[in-house]
């Protein structure tokens, strides 16, 4: 399941290997409050503020390598760029927030962190 959401691999390595701190990096991050601030964003229309929440969520996500999450707030923060709102993204960014988060929570459970 977390294929889908989170390259694991990659960012294990990202981090010389030292799982305590993927694990720990995992476990702080929060994508909610920044995948709320691009909708928020998306909701007033201002592609500038799109733009900007976008490529915030997009950068923390490619860090742990939340692929799903970093997919998605790419393309918003693409079209922000091109003058469009990207409505039609939020139930996509919504739902790879969702998604990694159980992706996480599954790797943890499954002891593999």
């Amino acid at each position: 399941m977390h294929e889908n959401y989170i390259n694991f691999e990659e960012g294990f390595k990202r981090l010389m290997s030292n799982k305590m701190l993927y694990k720990k990096l995992l476990l702080s991050h929060d994508s909610s409050n920044s995948t709320q601030a691009v909708i928020d964003a998306i909701k007033t229309g201002d592609c500038d503020e799109i733009g900007r929440a976008a490529h915030t969520l997009k950068g923390a996500a490619l860090n742990l390598s939340l692929t799903a999450v970093a997919q998605v707030s790419g393309e918003i923060e693409q079209r922000a760029k091109n003058g469009e709102v990207a409505a039609d993204l939020i139930e996509q960014i919504t739902a790879a927030t969702e998604g990694t988060t159980k992706a996480i929570q599954a790797l943890i459970d499954s002891g593999a962190l």
